[in-house]
């Protein structure tokens, strides 16, 4: 009776350990997560549905592009594009600086760089006709930028906001 309990305890290691080395293994060989992904390796992913899988294969041939790059802690980016044709590019340097931005057009350019801490932008623009090719750097700490809408004058606009504890408001309607 003893042997019996001795070989099922030693069956039950063996397993949790082979189980353990399983996973181990599975994680270290897993594929590194910055290599880039080409067309070809998206179309064979299952991506559970079609439509997802035809609208990355369509932000590929579009070539639009959304890049975001944070170094320091705290930062938070929410971009939301509804456009054909756009390239944005942000970039958050430092602690607590927050984006959030919003954009609704035909063709869209534009830049936001933030340096420093505690820094805010809104920029919001719907439904515009025209193209945009904007850029926004804030430059300090404390800073607060609240761009809304998008008209002629605004549509080629670059703003530089520097120093400490500054607030911009801009209404293009």
């Amino acid at each position: 009776m003893k042997s019996k309990k001795n070989i099922i305890l030693f069956v039950i290691t063996f397993l949790s350990a082979f189980s353990i080395n399983a996973q181990v293994l599975q994680i270290n060989t897993s594929s590194d997560l910055y290599d880039l992904v080409d067309k070809t390796m998206i179309s064979k992913l299952n991506f559970g549905e079609v439509g997802q899988a035809q609208s990355m294969d369509n932000y590929l041939l579009n070539n639009n592009l959304i890049q975001v790059k944070q170094v320091g802690f705290n930062n938070f980016s929410s971009v939301t594009v509804k456009s054909e044709n756009y390239e944005i590019a942000a970039s958050q340097n430092g602690f607590n600086n927050y984006l959030d931005m919003y954009k609704s057009t035909g063709d869209l350019n534009q830049s936001v760089s933030q340096s420093g801490s505690n820094n805010y932008i809104s920029d919001f623009s719907l439904y515009s006709a025209s193209s945009i090719d904007m850029s926004i750097n804030q430059e300090g700490n404390n800073l607060t930028l609240f761009n809304n809408g998008t008209n002629s004058i605004s549509r080629d606009l670059k703003i530089t906001q520097t120093g400490n504890s500054g607030t911009i408001y801009i209404f293009n309607h």
